[in-house]
């Protein structure tokens, strides 16, 4: 019994740096855009001001989905002078912190499986900043 397989010096042309990134590349900003859509839908709204701030930013081969209104990390960690309802409201509908850690939390529910694998390479944080 003999197993052949052919095709493989073919497939080593196609796998050029430039020919893997794009489709990298893409996968990564879905992924992206999903995280950043699953963190505004869970932000807890009283003027618009911090859901409308929320963006989606790519740098190189990286991205973050980040915010530059000063008291996201209040609303986010439920602390400052945040007042107590928008926390509670937060803490209410996520019931595990705030739309942040929820939108990382529960990426991989919206992912397909090659999102999934593409994911599962990607290092994603919260950060303070």
């Amino acid at each position: 019994m003999e197993a052949r397989i052919t095709g493989l010096d073919a497939l080593k042309r196609k796998l050029t740096p430039a020919n893997v990134k794009k489709p990298a590349m893409d996968a990564l900003r879905r992924i992206v855009f999903k995280l950043e859509s699953i963190i505004k839908e869970h932000t807890v709204v009283d003027t618009g001001r911090l859901r409308a701030s929320i963006l989606s930013r790519f740098q190189g081969e990286g991205a973050s989905v980040a915010t530059n209104v000063n008291y996201a990390e209040a609303v986010e960690y439920g602390k400052g002078s945040v007042p107590s309802r928008y926390w509670s409201g937060t803490t209410k509908v996520l019931g595990e912190g705030g739309s942040f850690t929820y939108g990382v939390n529960h990426l991989q529910d919206t992912l397909t499986e090659e999102e999934k694998k593409i994911a599962s390479e990607i290092c994603i944080n919260v950060e303070r900043s």
